[in-house]
Parts: structure tokens; sequence; C-alpha cells
């Protein structure tokens, strides 16, 4: 151990994050606020930097802090389901790495209800063609495949031109 290290259970702060995320960044339909649709995600959680409490919901890449930004989403539905799969190793993990969740059992059912609702949310607003659009507070179906497969770019045809054009119309939408 170096300077200023301290010996960490890595497990335990994967269970902390996945509770965390599934505490502030997914929304239950439970009336937290205004815009609490069960299965929408919240592209980031802010938390006050001198006492780590919850403020609130933001987005610096979706349409809006009350809106669901679809690849965000899609990690979300991508990551809980992960995290369970994972889980099915960790039978025999320390019973300590899973105390922050009340045990492993208690929290597999957050993961569960988390997936579970991000995945219902996606089925509820994906296009007709099944293909996500950027943001569900668009109003025009984009097809933006990234909620898909992470790494494509937004889909366009014709020229490079008409695709600038294309983008700052949806500017105005």
């Amino acid at each position: 151990m170096g300077e200023q290290d301290a010996k960490i259970s890595l497990l335990q702060r994967v269970v902390e994050h996945a509770l965390n995320t599934a505490r502030y960044s997914i929304f239950y339909g439970e009336g937290r606020d205004a815009y609490d649709m069960r299965g929408r995600t919240a592209h980031e959680a802010v938390f006050n930097t001198v006492s780590g409490v919850f403020r609130c919901p933001n987005s610096q890449q979706g349409y809006a802090p009350f809106s669901t930004w679809t690849r965000g989403l899609a990690w979300a539905i991508c990551g809980f389901a992960e995290q369970l799969e994972f889980l099915r190793g960790c039978a025999r993990q320390s019973a300590a790495d899973f105390k922050p969740a009340g045990g492993l059992a208690a929290f597999t059912h957050v993961l569960t209800d988390a997936a579970m609702a991000t995945a219902d949310f996606y089925f509820e607003h994906s296009c007709a063609d099944g293909v996500p659009m950027w943001d569900t507070a668009r109003r025009i179906c984009i097809a933006y495949t990234q909620a898909i497969s992470i790494s494509l770019p937004i889909l366009t045809i014709g020229s490079n031109q008409s695709t600038v054009r294309q983008r700052r119309s949806l500017r105005k939408v």
C-alpha cells in the first residue's frame, strides 16, 4: 500500500455504484417528480460536492433533464442485465460486499427492477420500425442507432450538405 492508499473491495464499489444508478438515474413511476415515468433514465445525477446529497437529474447529452436520452437508456438496459449475469457467479462472495444493498438477494431485486423498467420503457417508446429516437422528448422519430449499437452515427440519406440541413432543421423542432 502506497501513500494515502486504502484497501477497498472493488465488488463493494460496483454494488454501491449500481445502487446509486438505480436509485438516482432510473425512474419507477412512484411520484419522485413531475416527470417520473417508469423506466425513464436521467443522463446524469447531480450531487452536492460537499455533502454528497443528491440534488437533481440533469442532461448534458439528452434533450432536457426531464427527457430520456436513449443511448443512456440502452446503457442502463445492458448494464443492469450484465450485472445480473455477473452476480450468478458471486454466490460465494463475502456478505459484507452486498451489505449496502441489504444482501445479495435484495441487490438482485434492485437490479431486476431497474432492468425491467428500462426495457419496458424502451419497448413503449420506440418507433414503429423498432429503432429508437435520439431522445424521447423529441417530436420527430429520429433514427439514432447509438441506442442500439452504442457506436453507429446518426442515419442520414444524401450528401453531407443535406445532413447539415437536416440537423439544423431538427434544432428548430
